[in-house]
């Protein structure tokens, strides 16, 4: 949508365009039908000079996201838009049109820059400041709805753009470089002539990445590392809230509570507030009262394939590509008062049941109803 701008002429105009994908065609690959197969639905949105500010996101292409308190503008805003409407990824572009590469010049040449380039032939570098804006954007900008009051970071990668020489395998040894593969910062060189990493960058998230789990398994999944407060992490919560979730059968319970590792399926943790809940209760189908009231680690998640899940004896065969696997305590950790009780999961307050796609519920304890065991 919208129709071609000269940014020179207008620098203050944003530029929307947005992008279905087709159907296949007989004559594509079978790679290409079998991407767009999974593409299908999708929606991709490119900003030119988006302004994200504490108002923003609620316009139609918005989609939730803005900063909690200065204005931000990066040059260019790639979205994803999922089928289901539940996951967006967000990935910022920024242009600068420099290059620092003469140590005796330019002011912004690190010492590991320089000692890098003493080692490896060839090849530009991006400002350094550039490199750190990208950091900034990703800890400023933050997606939330309406009516959820949590915050959770939205980016999953930020990007310089810059006239960078150098053939593809030294660029690729830079650290700006091999900082893509390792927290998606980083930069691409842009030249007439000189554009295949990006081109290759491109392909993959909007091609090859055909599933959420694939863009974030390596950033580890932006939305589900919402920031914690410090009466969370002192344990000072009012109303310490209990993630009352189904375990599928007995023995996957038991896997969890040897294992201390409780998964869920990437695409069903995206916007829930699952990281301010303090406990962990397990249970199976037709179960009524149950204990074993396991307290949540703060750190230390992780996201696994389908194959690391197997790897780990898991019981039965995953049906996802990845999962979110979240770290517990023994129960035999918990508070001794709480080890006392067996809680009912079946008369939960209607208030709390939310949405039918999720293995899993956030209660307040103290709205548990409970008996001694």
């Amino acid at each position: 949508k919208g129709t071609l701008l000269n940014p020179f002429t207008n620098s203050s105009l944003e530029h929307i365009v947005e992008y279905r994908y087709p159907q296949a065609e007989e004559n594509d690959t079978e790679e290409r039908k079998a991407q767009l197969a999974a593409h299908a639905g999708d929606v991709v949105t490119l900003h030119y000079q988006h302004t994200f500010n504490r108002t923003s996101g609620r316009e139609d292409y918005g989609m939730g996201i803005h900063t909690a308190t200065t204005e931000q503008r990066p040059d260019i805003v790639l979205n994803i838009r999922k089928e289901t409407g539940e996951v967006v990824l967000t990935y910022l572009y920024d242009a600068k049109y420099r290059v620092i590469n003469d140590k005796k010049l330019d002011r912004d040449f690190e010492e590991q820059d320089i000692a890098e380039m003493g080692v490896l032939p060839g090849g530009d570098y991006p400002p350094t400041d550039a490199i750190n804006q990208m950091h900034r954007y990703r800890d400023a900008i933050y997606y939330s709805k309406k009516h959820e009051p949590y915050r959770a970071k939205e980016i999953i990668g930020g990007y310089i753009l810059f006239p960078g020489r150098g053939s593809d395998e030294y660029i690729r040894q830079r650290y700006y470089s091999a900082s893509v593969e390792s927290v998606n910062i980083g930069a691409f060189p842009l030249l007439p002539h000189s554009d295949s990493l990006l081109r290759d960058h491109l392909a993959d998230i909007l091609m090859r990445f055909t599933a959420a789990d694939a863009h974030v398994a390596k950033a580890k999944p932006q939305r589900t590392l919402a920031y914690v407060t410090e009466e969370e992490k002192a344990g000072m919560m009012p109303d310490d809230l209990v993630m009352v979730a189904v375990a599928g059968s007995e023995e996957k319970r038991q896997w969890t509570f040897d294992r201390l590792w409780y998964n869920i399926p990437l695409d069903k943790i995206a916007d829930s507030p699952w990281n301010q809940a303090k406990y962990l209760l397990l249970y199976v189908k037709g179960e009524k009262f149950v204990g074993n009231l396991c307290k949540i680690v703060r750190t230390k998640h992780d996201v696994w394939t389908k194959e690391k899940l197997e790897g780990e004896n898991y019981p039965g065969t995953p049906q996802h590509p990845a999962y979110f696997m979240i770290r517990i305590r023994k129960a035999k950790d918990t508070d001794d008062e709480l080890q006392k009780y067996q809680f009912n999961v079946k008369d939960i307050p209607d208030r709390y049941w939310g949405n039918e796609y999720k293995p899993f519920m956030l209660v307040k304890l103290s709205a548990l109803k409970k008996k001694n065991k």
